[in-house]
């Protein structure tokens, strides 16, 4: 197996990454939502630019809504990923980690991490469900 020449691959980091990207493009679409909610309440409702502006908030909070739905089931793919690198990484012999040369204090670190990630990561039991039988 290739990738057994690695504690952690690529792709898992690069996955980690893109997750986390998007729930800043989150926090980040939240904001204006939240701006345009304090603009708003600020005007008075039936001037046509407080209209647009209103409509601009509902088509935002749509999007929203809809990449928080995303951001659930990409959260439930890097756990079941960050299980199954646990679970490879608890494979792994003292004589693989001599091989690989790599210092088992860090290889014990990393688990330890991994394993508060997974933690961090787990959905609810209703989205476990949902999301496996999709």
């Amino acid at each position: 197996m290739q990738d057994q020449n690695f504690l952690i691959t690529v792709d898992f980091i690069e996955n980690g990454n893109k997750l986390n990207e998007f729930s800043q493009g989150l926090i980040n679409l939240e904001q204006d939502i939240k701006d345009l909610e304090n603009t708003i309440e600020s005007q008075d409702k039936n001037n046509i630019f407080v209209r647009k502006l209103m409509q601009e908030h509902d088509k935002k909070a749509d999007i929203y809504n809809q990449e928080i739905e995303i951001y659930k089931r990409l959260k439930y793919e890097r756990y079941k990923e960050t299980i199954a690198m646990i679970e490879k990484l608890e494979r792994l012999t003292e004589s693989d980690l001599q091989a690989m040369k790599a210092p088992t204090d860090l290889y014990n670190k990393l688990l330890d991490v991994l394993k508060e990630n997974v933690n961090l990561l787990k959905p609810k039991l209703k989205d476990r469900i949902r999301y496996k039988f999709m």
